[in-house]
């Protein structure tokens, strides 16, 4: 995982950052990031997005070119890592003992 622009700022935080404006009208309280490889051999970011609210409250709207910015963001931070989502609700992610790799 290379370093550059994102000095300094955790991987989190700019993927955090990078959610909340790709979906400004979602309360997301945090993400969870693991480093993983996919069937492939390619490296992947498996991302947890843990919502305050429910599931429901996403636009499928703002869904549809997600990973398509978040995959720009993560770019332009020199992370060629491919994102892949998941998205919980908060009072589900407690059951789910969500922590950071």
């Amino acid at each position: 995982m290379a370093r550059g622009s994102s000095e300094g700022r955790s991987l989190e935080s700019i993927i955090l950052q990078a959610l909340k404006d790709q979906f400004p009208k979602t309360d997301i309280e945090r993400v969870v990031v693991t480093p993983d490889v996919d069937t492939d051999g390619d490296k992947i970011f498996r991302i947890i997005v843990v919502l305050k609210g429910h599931v429901a409250q996403l636009d499928r709207n703002e869904l549809v070119g997600a990973i398509r910015n978040l995959r720009i963001r993560l770019t332009s931070e020199e992370h060629d890592e491919f994102p892949v989502l998941s998205f919980v609700a908060g009072s589900e992610a407690a059951k789910l003992k969500l922590e950071p790799a």
